[in-house]
């Protein structure tokens, strides 16, 4: 049984209920160049000397640590377990350890992490004095007098009641057994979920509009697949009772009358359009806050429904110098205002133009008539005008395209998401050293087949009208 930072979260994690998903764990994640770039900013508000060399600290080490110094590479290491805080401060009195948390709270992982260094500092015979997360302060804001970054919370006595955890099991499995062959060294655990990845989830989870608990009896009654929900359950709503007959006969169902005075209000001409955005923690270029979102990239795919003919067009932003205004130019220029533009779930897009025409009075008049043709294509299925086999009882554009194409045309893309594209893009300011071109052509890649999909729904829907 080994530990180490990453398995530590595996045994400490809880099982979801019957019917939930765990966490995902992109949803802790972040990436080693953004946790460094933070950390030469907690370097500088702790204002001691630095040293960066590996070291570790093991039963046999004969400590050669300079007091009062911060160690941004040592790891602690005893009978195979090993964890490496990211910041440790060595004292007379003993170790004063910490960890970066990229959130205004504490959050369970980054104190359970520091549990086990308590845990292996205890076994090492050293005394743990404090540990600290450094969560970012909601406050912070670039002046001339800023607050600091960084918002220090004492989570001692809660690493230490972690790290007596982990004594007693480790004490309470035999030596030579592994329950978790999963927790080692040489195959760290990333993904949280993966003992639930291919678990099916059974189809009374995915009724719509039904609390969690409602469901729950229901599954220990039995109640299992649509056709039990059909045929035990008299009081499923007309909305519930669609889903059902939808999964069961692998039949969509669609309001004619929704769906055709969506189609007919359209243009003859279409737009198709997402954008991608971003957040730093710390500002960078424009931002005075922590985590202030902006755009940096935008794909248009038009469509011209009498021809059939697409086009595409997709611009990407460096994040070299306050692009703002360039942005908001090149939208006016590439969005036509006499066109319908279609957007999945538009509360970003909306958002962000806004911003823009707050920033930019003089574009004003020209961004509000492109927020005048947007066209929000995810009502649709939220309102549950249309209902697809398939899609689960969920709503994402990822959902709609797995449940009308054979293929998921996503599979084939480096990025998988829009919050790994923003991972990518931070790279280009935490990483002197990165393919700049690479980064932008990955990220392109999965904002163009955002509207590339956008025109296979609308087609599948356009097919779905003529029915």
């Amino acid at each position: 049984m080994i530990l180490t930072d990453d398995s530590v979260i595996k045994l400490f994690q809880t099982k979801a209920p019957i019917g939930r998903r765990n966490m995902p764990d992109y949803a802790l994640y972040n990436t080693q160049e953004e946790c460094d770039y933070l950390l030469n900013h907690a370097i500088k508000e702790l204002n001691l000397p630095v040293n960066r060399s590996p070291y570790t600290i093991t039963l046999d080490t004969q400590l050669k640590l300079e007091f009062n110094t911060i160690y941004t590479q040592l790891t602690f290491s005893h009978s195979q377990h090993h964890s490496k805080p990211d910041l440790i401060i060595y004292t007379e009195k003993g170790f004063t350890i910490f960890k970066l948390c990229i959130s205004y709270k504490p959050i369970k992982h980054p104190i359970t992490r520091l549990g086990l260094s308590y845990f292996i500092l205890s076994q090492l015979g050293y005394r743990t004095t404090s540990s600290y997360l450094l969560c970012i302060n909601p406050h912070f804001q670039i002046d001339q007098n800023p607050p600091p970054f960084f918002k220090r919370f004492n989570i001692t006595s809660k690493t230490k009641n972690i790290a007596s955890k982990i004594s007693r099991y480790l004490e309470s499995i035999p030596q030579q057994s592994n329950p978790h062959p999963h927790i080692n060294a040489k195959e760290p655990v990333t993904n949280l979920n993966d003992t639930h990845a291919n678990t099916t989830i059974p189809d009374i989870f995915q009724l719509i509009d039904m609390p969690y608990k409602q469901k729950a009896f229901y599954y220990e009654e039995g109640i299992l697949s649509f056709h039990d929900i059909l045929q035990s359950l008299s009081t499923l709503s007309d909305t519930q009772r669609k889903q059902c007959l939808v999964e069961t006969t692998q039949q969509p169902f669609f309001e004619p009358s929704y769906l055709n005075s969506f189609l007919t209000n359209l243009t003859p001409n279409i737009q198709f359009f997402d954008i991608e955005a971003c957040q730093f923690p710390y500002p960078i270029f424009f931002a005075k806050t922590p985590f202030e979102t902006f755009p940096f990239l935008f794909s248009i795919h038009s469509l011209h429904t009498d021809t059939k003919k697409e086009d595409h067009t997709i611009q990407f932003f460096y994040p070299d110098s306050d692009f703002r205004r360039e942005f908001a130019e090149s939208l006016i220029t590439h969005l036509n205002p006499n066109q319908s533009i279609i957007i999945f779930d538009a509360t970003m897009e909306r958002t962000l133009l806004l911003e823009l025409a707050y920033l930019f009075p003089d574009l004003r008049n020209k961004l509000n008539k492109l927020l005048d043709q947007f066209v929000d294509i995810s009502s649709l299925f939220l309102n549950h005008h249309i209902m697809l086999p398939g899609m689960q009882g969920k709503y994402s554009i990822k959902q709609i395209i797995h449940a009308i194409t054979p293929t998921n045309p996503y599979d084939s893309l480096t990025i998988q998401s829009g919050f790994f594209a923003s991972h990518h893009y931070k790279t280009l300011i935490y990483d002197s050293n990165a393919d700049k071109t690479a980064i932008k052509n990955t990220i392109s890649d999965y904002c163009k087949m955002d509207t590339y999909s956008l025109v296979l729904i609308y087609n599948y829907l356009h097919s779905l009208s003529l029915k």
